[in-house]
């Protein structure tokens, strides 16, 4: 048994480092490609402001990534548990949804069901749907309407093009998309098969945010600022698992960290 923890555990890292190898690669690719082509390399985050490089460097390798992501996720049967809580998803596509419930009794089943027939009961199926608190929508509506206004006055008060803001929005896209779909998606669905609580799968998630971050920090222009990006792997990536567990979906997880790069972009 332990053997064949160990051996998913480092199956999940080989996935996990195989994705990693190709965003690096493609990205480092693309750098080549678009310095060859006489563009001055820019640090981090400014890449997205660059159409050039929003394209080559950012959402081209994110892409791929997220299509190996989508094929490691069907090659494990895990397509319905990487966007839906497992609490919520039926046990045939991998969840632990309850699917049937015993009908409820009259009180003419209570006194005269079992003089009636020796037959059980039909079971009734079911349908698990989640019920989201009103404060949480309202408390995500609300962040996601400040950050549209701080994503639209700083790109109206920027000196970014129109070609440059959209570029560098589907590129933020493609980011945002690609890591939570990697970290908190295939990460996550591959370590809950092998712990009993979230604590090892969210440990997980966290630390290879970090990985996941070094090759962004160290383009940074500084050395603090490259440390904040490490460091915000991980707070962020506690926060975007939160809102996954909060809201059920992945997509939480996916718009929070695509209005996070966008307003972090629009404004530096």
């Amino acid at each position: 048994m332990a053997s064949e923890t160990r051996r998913l555990w480092i199956r999940l890292l080989l996935q996990y480092f195989a994705v990693y190898a190709l965003v690096f690669a493609t990205t480092l690719a693309g750098h080549f490609w678009v310095v060859s082509n006489g563009y001055e390399p820019l640090p981090a985050l400014l890449r997205l402001r660059e159409p050039m490089f929003a394209i080559y460097e950012v959402a081209i390798p994110m892409i791929l990534g997220a299509m190996l992501v989508k094929y490691f996720a069907v090659r494990a049967h895990l397509t319905h548990v990487i966007w839906r809580e497992p609490e919520y998803v039926l046990p045939k596509n991998g969840g632990k949804a309850p699917t049937y419930a015993p009908p409820l009794d009259t009180s003419d089943d209570l006194l005269l069901g079992t003089a009636l027939s020796s037959e059980p009961e039909p079971l009734y199926e079911i349908n698990v749907q989640p019920r989201i608190s009103r404060l949480w929508w309202l408390a995500g509506t609300l962040a996601t309407l400040g950050a549209l206004i701080v994503i639209t006055f700083g790109l109206a008060d920027s000196e970014v093009t129109p070609t440059g803001a959209i570029t560098g929005l589907f590129a933020a896209f493609c980011w945002a998309f690609t890591q939570e779909y990697l970290l908190r998606g295939l990460v996550i669905a591959q370590a809950r098969k092998l712990a009993r609580n979230d604590a090892k799968p969210l440990l997980a998630s966290l630390l290879l945010s970090i990985l996941w971050m070094i090759p962004i920090a160290a383009t940074a222009p500084t050395l603090t600022n490259g440390v904040i990006l490490v460091v915000l792997g991980p707070v962020l990536g506690a926060g975007t698992f939160a809102l996954r567990r909060m809201f059920t979906t992945l997509w939480a997880a996916i718009a929070a960290q695509f209005l996070f790069i966008s307003a972090f972009y629009v404004l530096i």
